[in-house]
């Protein structure tokens, strides 16, 4: 008789990265929604309530905290303190920058949540 303790599943998968996110990113939608990091201007790829990836000319490392505006262009951009979870060289081959992804850790939940609705609602109608 075999133990009833041994278990034979396998044990279950490793969540993708997509899985793992907190919250669904969406992609920045042109010049409408801006940011600057430590007041230079970035180009932002992507954007969700948990965190940013985006493009910048400054050398930065992981664990290092920043301070992030964004908001929409021709408007006040609203700060975020946001720690730099991981660093690349750009992917477009016309910036000589970096891709970092930051995590925020202080910030304005309903401007954020706003601003991902706006991008979300921006690619739905183009």
């Amino acid at each position: 008789m075999a133990d009833a303790r041994i278990s034979t599943s396998l044990p279950p998968p490793v969540p993708t990265t997509a899985e793992r996110r907190q919250t669904a990113r969406v992609a920045v939608c042109g010049p409408t929604v801006v940011g600057e990091l430590e007041d230079a201007p970035v180009r932002l790829i992507d954007l969700s309530c948990s965190g940013v990836q985006l493009d910048t000319a400054m050398p930065v490392r992981p664990g290092q905290t920043m301070i992030l505006k964004i908001g929409y262009a021709g408007q006040p951009l609203q700060p975020a303190l946001a720690r730099v979870q991981w660093v690349s060289l750009s992917d477009d081959i016309n910036d000589e920058g970096f891709r970092v992804g930051l995590a925020f850790e202080m910030w304005d939940v309903r401007l954020l949540r706003g601003l991902v609705n706006y991008c979300r609602w921006y690619q739905a109608v183009d």
